[in-house]
């Protein structure tokens, strides 16, 4: 991640904001009961940490139990119940712990998860098997919101399954967008909350009067609500894309440098789901949310036939092409992983330049996966990143170009040792 140029001259004042950046970087990590680890307590330090360990050692769990404390929910898990310790024979609280120095003073953050029990102190299973939790958040030993932890201990993680975004379903482009998002607007998060509730509501809604256990007209203010959560987070998505755009084609640039042809391809468009309303290319929440209900009315009976809401935000799309096809079906897997990797690294560029903070790197054995040209690229754009946190089962493939480690810990069983 590129540091800002240390000259500012010719630069308009609200860009050379850009350039107070605040580091930021995880010191101390605890864990308890959080997947396989039954505890664990670990110091870190700015700079490169380099974490070595067999696949199955729990390098990945460790990455995870990271991001979860930046964004209070994992990115990988799809209940939080699965995050509970993997050996627990009775009910757990699950806790990660960590705190991170910033240039206002130390901050610390805690996550805990507990299993829901019955009146016999069983576990609740949720629809998948893993128990129902309740979870609590602190920040500097005050409970707090979700809304108000996510952004202060900014991290972005890679991994090899990063190439997802390009390839998979839209619910996992929205969700990219989304942790990006949220991280750096506390406003978003919330908005999204209470615009997942309205849905959810209006879905319910439209059920019943398919049934004809409700009239049309009872649609009216949930329709309001709706749009008006949907304008804002549109909105927010399109400027939030505008600015990836540009970061991820100059990262791309990098990474790709030796696939030539496809270099200087990479674009990302926005692809809201307004049903056949065009989005203006600067935005206003209040034009989008003139669309949303318009769309609305025209869709009316084909949502009570489908009894869900066909247009909004929680049907949106991104375009990633190279050469201007899109990049899932017409590149190679890696040039999808160069894009992948271009999108991560505009990601980081993004909350640093919207915070003034850098955020925690952790890449989760992605090197392993790229060929010595892109490995090159990649480590030379990481050069200069406060903190960054790297996985792998093969050190061999941890290139040279990447500054040497501030510490290297071996990770065996759910422990880990400095090595």
């Amino acid at each position: 991640i590129r540091r800002p140029p240390r000259s500012t001259q010719g630069v308009s004042s609200a860009a050379s904001d850009v350039y107070k950046r605040q580091d930021v970087y995880l010191t101390r990590l605890t864990i308890a009961k959080f997947r396989s680890y039954a505890h664990l307590e670990v110091d870190f330090d700015a700079g490169l940490t380099l974490i070595i360990g067999e696949n199955g050692a729990g390098k990945s769990n460790l990455l995870e139990a990271i991001y979860a404390l930046a964004t209070t929910r994992s990115p990988r898990a799809s209940t939080e119940g699965e995050l509970l310790s993997w050996d627990a024979t009775e009910p757990v609280v699950a806790r990660v712990a960590g705190s991170a120095a910033r240039a206002d003073g130390e901050v610390s953050v805690e996550l805990a998860l507990a299993a829901r029990t019955d009146a016999q102190g069983m576990p609740l299973p949720s629809k998948s098997g893993a128990p129902l939790t309740s979870k609590r958040l602190r920040v500097n030993g005050v409970a707090r919101r979700a809304t108000d932890v996510m952004g202060k201990i900014g991290a972005v993680l890679f991994t090899t399954l990063d190439i997802e975004v390009i390839t998979g379903s839209p619910g996992t482009r929205r969700r990219y967008l989304d942790f990006t998002i949220a991280q750096s607007d506390r406003q978003y998060a919330r908005w999204f909350s209470q615009y997942d509730k309205a849905v959810t509501q209006r879905n319910a809604l439209l059920k019943r009067i398919a049934k004809g256990e409700a009239s049309s007209e009872e649609l009216q203010p949930w329709d309001e609500t709706v749009a008006q959560g949907g304008g804002a987070i549109m909105a927010a998505r399109a400027a939030a894309v505008r600015e990836l755009q540009a970061l991820a084609a100059e990262h791309h640039r990098g990474v790709a440098a030796s696939d030539q042809e496809y270099a200087d391809t990479l674009k990302i468009g926005y692809l809201p789901a307004l049903g056949n309303v065009t989005l203006p290319e600067v935005a206003d929440p209040s034009v989008i949310e003139a669309s949303l209900r318009a769309g609305f009315a025209a869709l009316q009976a084909r949502e009570i036939g489908a009894g869900r809401t066909l247009v909004g935000p929680h049907l949106d799309d991104l375009s990633i092409t190279l050469r201007d096809r899109p990049a899932s079906a017409y590149a190679s897997r890696a040039q999808q992983r160069s894009a992948a990797l271009a999108l991560r690294l505009a990601e980081a560029d993004l909350l640093r330049q919207r915070s003034d903070e850098s955020p925690v790197l952790l890449l989760d054995d992605v090197f392993s996966e790229l060929d010595p040209q892109r490995r090159t690229a990649t480590a030379l754009a990481l050069r200069e990143a406060e903190q960054v946190i790297l996985t792998t089962a093969d050190p061999e493939s941890v290139p040279s170009d990447l500054p040497v480690p501030t510490a290297t810990f071996r990770v065996m069983a759910g422990k880990l040792e400095r090595v």
